[in-house]
């Protein structure tokens, strides 16, 4: 199978879950997991357009990009508000009752934010932008004037060079490290929004110290995972 089969196939199984979850979200039939698995195949498809550049045409990986990053923009304080909603639950059971009584306030705070984020999410997945976007994605994949005639050769020993377990490994280990980065990224979101509640009176200096300790120890114990995945990747 020649290399502009495989992407051909590959993206159209990820546009495919863009538009299955999307179909949830605007039913409202949905779960956090759908926004998250619509996030992670456009992940994908950028990760395509950005290693396997030399496979298609220049001005369609341009505005590939530029679509996708305003894709991100658009659902990047929807994910935020969702991981600092489970970061919170997660710290409820470890505080005093006054405190888990502001953290009780916070949480009905962004549970509210959170379905005014999902009422803007579905206007945006019904948009004519959007909608006309996607559409015109499917169309593209389906025709090979996408595609630079160094994608157009056999894709076999290039397939068989992934499937080796050396770069598995390198895969894995990378993924790894770049689960604890987004991680290590939010601690600081979350922190910065901590400090904003205690600026505004809605969480005490004491509740904002308590869990400020709990997120840098949380972020502590990523960076040594950090470096050991780090230590770990240069050894492959």
């Amino acid at each position: 199978m020649r290399l502009d089969q495989l992407l051909q196939n590959e993206m159209s199984q990820l546009l495919q879950t863009i538009q299955e979850h999307s179909r949830a979200i605007i039913a409202e039939k949905n779960s956090d997991e759908d926004l998250h698995d619509i996030r992670v195949a456009f992940r994908r498809l950028k990760s395509i357009f950005k290693s396997l550049a030399f496979a298609f045409d220049e001005r369609f990986v341009k505005l590939q990009r530029d679509c996708i990053a305003l894709i991100f923009s658009t659902t990047n304080e929807i994910r935020d508000n969702d991981v600092f909603l489970v970061n919170l639950q997660s710290y409820h059971g470890s505080l005093s009752k006054g405190k888990r009584e502001q953290i009780v306030a916070l949480k009905d705070e962004l549970s509210t934010k959170k379905a005014a984020y999902y009422d803007y999410l579905r206007y945006f997945l019904k948009s004519r932008v959007f909608n006309a976007y996607l559409d015109a994605l499917e169309r593209d994949i389906k025709t090979e004037e996408i595609f630079t005639a160094e994608a157009k050769v056999d894709a076999e020993k290039l397939y068989k060079k992934l499937l080796k377990r050396e770069i598995k490994s390198f895969l894995k280990e990378a993924k790894k490290i770049q689960t604890i980065l987004g991680e290590h990224q939010d601690i600081y979101v979350e922190l910065n929004r901590l400090k904003k509640l205690k600026k505004e009176r809605k969480l005490s200096p004491k509740t904002y110290k308590q869990l400020k300790s709990k997120m840098q120890k949380r972020s502590m114990k990523l960076r040594k995972a950090f470096q050991k995945s780090l230590k770990k990747l240069k050894r492959l």
